[in-house]
Parts: C-alpha cells; sequence; structure tokens
C-alpha cells in the first residue's frame, strides 16, 4: 500500500506539470516568441519617415507584425501610422534582389 501511495505521490509531482503543461510553460512561451518573431518585418525591409524632428514615435512588436502583414509581393507600400509618421515597406521581391541594401530605420522630413 505504501509503495502505491509512493507512486501516486510521484506521479502527481513529477509527472504531471509536464503532462498537463507539455515541456512546461517556459517552452510554451519561447515557442510563442519565436512565432511571433518570425512574424515580424525584419530591420532594413522597412523605414519610418517621421515629418517632425521632435516627434517621439515609440514602435513596439505589433507595429513591426502589422508592417509585415501590410508587405506586397512586387510593390512598395507607404503606410500612414499617425499624421506624422509614416512607414514604407519594401515589397518581398526587392529584398530578395541580388545586391539588396537594407534601408535606415528612421528617417526625418521636413514639412
Amino acid at each position: 500500500m505504501k509503495s502505491l501511495l509512493k507512486k501516486i505521490v510521484f506521479c502527481l509531482v513529477f509527472l504531471a506539470p509536464t503532462v498537463l503543461f507539455g515541456q512546461g510553460a517556459g517552452a510554451n512561451a519561447q515557442q510563442d516568441e519565436k512565432i511571433q518573431d518570425e512574424k515580424k518585418a525584419a530591420p532594413g525591409t522597412y523605414q519610418f519617415i517621421v515629418s517632425l524632428p521632435d516627434t517621439q514615435f515609440i514602435f513596439t512588436n505589433d507595429i513591426l507584425i502589422q508592417i509585415e502583414g501590410l508587405r506586397k509581393e512586387k510593390e512598395e507600400v507607404i503606410y500612414s501610422i499617425n499624421s506624422t509618421v509614416k512607414v514604407r515597406i519594401l515589397s518581398t521581391s526587392e529584398i530578395m534582389k541580388p545586391g539588396f541594401k537594407p534601408l535606415t530605420e528612421i528617417v526625418y522630413k521636413e514639412q
């Protein structure tokens, strides 16, 4: 009876978390982060165009995912984020060309 009880306790303490959560919660978070990184626009494939030099603009991973979602196969896209910030999104075909040169991430433009 004691050995059966020990086996049950062992299973509950050591095996239940693995069964319930796969490889553990940390592994799922890392996998989700990896998938999200694959959906983000890569640096150099987009360019923020800021019309006022004193504009403070903070971009997040969500914006980088949105940029990648707006990317087109054969044409460049200019998308307005707000009244002072636009983003230039290069086409997939432009990025894949031999000799592709990455864009500067932010440029300032006078109105």
